[in-house]
């Protein structure tokens, strides 16, 4: 179906993020690697350009494919939280606020009943990076 195709379209989208983030700065030494994922970060670079298109496909519902949670919307979350964690060197923790249905899509998920009674039941143990918690 139309839906099931945008949903896989929306996981590879997701998926590039961090193959994207990873290009900008490979083999460099650390302060130009971090220099180079600022820039694919920034207006123009390669990792805002693939948000930019991300962020228009998926529309300001609050979720990527249609009006439920899906695992597009999951995909999506995990790995724009993962780029704004500090698991990617340079790459800076206000990367996403320009991308306004990426952030509804990030609240979406997170405020989601099922998603916050999954992370609800991780023991303490469980080290989360900070994009991962609620957000407003």
């Amino acid at each position: 179906t139309l839906a099931a195709a945008k949903v896989d379209e929306i996981m590879d989208a997701a998926e590039d993020i961090g193959a994207t983030t990873m290009k900008a700065g490979q083999g460099l030494e650390k302060n130009a690697k971090e220099a180079a994922r600022k820039v694919a970060c920034e207006e123009g670079g390669a990792v805002y350009n693939l948000l930019k298109r991300i962020d228009a496909v998926i529309g300001g519902n609050g979720y990527a494919v249609g009006d439920s949670l899906t695992i597009a919307d999951l995909y999506l979350y995990t790995g724009s939280c993962n780029l704004v964690s500090g698991l990617y060197d340079g790459v800076p923790v206000d990367t996403l606020d320009g991308f306004e249905n990426i952030m509804q899509l990030r609240r979406a998920v997170r405020s989601h009943a099922e998603v916050c009674k999954w992370y609800d039941s991780m023991d303490d143990q469980s080290k989360l990076p900070a994009s991962y918690s609620k957000l407003i």
